[in-house]
């Protein structure tokens, strides 16, 4: 279970269910540590800016669908940050491993829209935290290592885990 506890402010931290910090709400900002490289951020990235997607269209009938395209992310500098893009949109601001962060790991960073009120924010990373789960340390490090849990919540589950080789 996921716990979104407020700090005033508009200010949250996320955590997991054993109570480790995964992220945090500021504002319209909305953030996640715990990707090993930059290609797990990457990938954690794309996933989260289609959460984000089906969060903001639940709220608001006529956000546009963007489809990012896959093939053409990079990582590009605007002068302040590092942002993943498609050339096209910003997808999620790069966060690097540095000493000030609650971790040595790489993080993303979305911004919501000025329109999406703080209620917005909490539903949009509960589901950025699902959608990322993969593609965190601990996730992947559990996976490696405990093996009791596999088939016990097929969300968690690759997609063609249950599929057929023919």
């Amino acid at each position: 279970m996921l716990k979104i506890l407020n700090h005033g402010d508009h200010k949250y931290d996320v955590e997991d269910s054993s109570g480790v910090k995964i992220g945090w709400i500021s504002g319209r900002s909305i953030g996640f540590r715990g990707f090993v490289t930059e290609a797990d951020a990457r990938e954690a990235a794309v996933a989260a800016r289609w959460a984000l997607d089906r969060a903001l269209s639940r709220h608001c009938a006529e956000w546009p669908r963007y489809e990012v395209a896959l093939d053409r992310i990079r990582t590009v500098h605007d002068g302040a940050y590092e942002w993943f893009s498609d050339g096209t949109t910003p997808i999620a601001r790069l966060l690097r491993p540095q000493r000030r962060a609650y971790d040595s790991s790489f993080g993303i960073e979305l911004v919501l829209p000025s329109s999406a009120r703080h209620g917005v924010a909490i539903a949009a990373a509960r589901s950025i935290a699902s959608a990322t789960a993969p593609y965190r340390e601990e996730f992947a490090s559990s996976l490696r290592t405990d093996t009791s849990t596999v088939g016990t919540n097929d969300s968690l589950q690759p997609a063609d885990s249950g599929a057929s080789q023919s």
